[in-house]
């Protein structure tokens, strides 16, 4: 039922009387609106055909059926992404040990959670990874300094929180890569490395 509350929302929009607001504040503008345009590319396709005449799908059940299908391929595009992100961040973790970034990312394609949400048309694990995205860049800004990673950890937070709401905390980490980038990280968390 969670997936139907998109469709809903996307029903809502009149985007040609400037009716812009989905209605749906669990959700975030980045997972409702990509997922208009990918319905909005697969009718231009001939994938899916887009109506306003709600006895059409009733008449042509399997139509709808396919707005289900986009909505799901756009996360699972996010759980491919996913795998790249966590096998990044564990050989930066790590230090660049393959082994580990390679276990890492089985251990994520295995997770039963990211499997079942790789097949729903829900935000979470776009979420997910984009905060995991975030972490990385911010790690890397920890590491170098550049101004680059701490700008793109910053937008990977708020486009985390404009895909769900719930991923708020992650706001967090702006502020924290700041203070690890000025006090040295390892010391601050009592990590005594050589």
């Amino acid at each position: 039922p969670d997936e139907m509350v998109t469709f809903r929302a996307l029903a809502s929009l009149r985007p040609g009387e400037g009716k812009l607001d989905p209605h749906l504040y669990q959700y975030g503008g980045l997972w409702v609106y990509p997922v208009g345009a990918c319905l909005k590319a697969a009718s231009l396709a001939g994938y899916v055909t887009v109506k306003s005449d709600v006895a059409y799908y009733l008449d042509h059940p399997e139509q709808f059926g396919r707005f289900y299908v986009v909505a799901r391929l756009y996360t699972a595009f996010w759980a491919v992404v996913g795998v790249v992100v966590v096998f990044e961040l564990t050989r930066s973790l790590s230090k660049g040990c393959l082994v580990s970034a390679i276990l890492a990312t089985l251990c994520y394609i295995l997770m039963p959670v990211v499997v079942n949400m790789a097949h729903e048309a829900k935000p979470h694990l776009p979420g997910t990874v984009l905060m995991l995205a975030a972490v990385l860049a911010a790690a890397t800004y920890v590491d170098t300094g550049r101004r680059f990673w701490w700008l793109a950890s910053s937008m990977l937070c708020g486009a985390a929180f404009g895909m769900v709401l719930t991923a708020w905390p992650i706001l967090a980490i702006p502020p924290l890569m700041a203070w690890f980038r000025w006090k040295d990280w390892r010391t601050a968390i009592g990590l005594k490395l050589s």
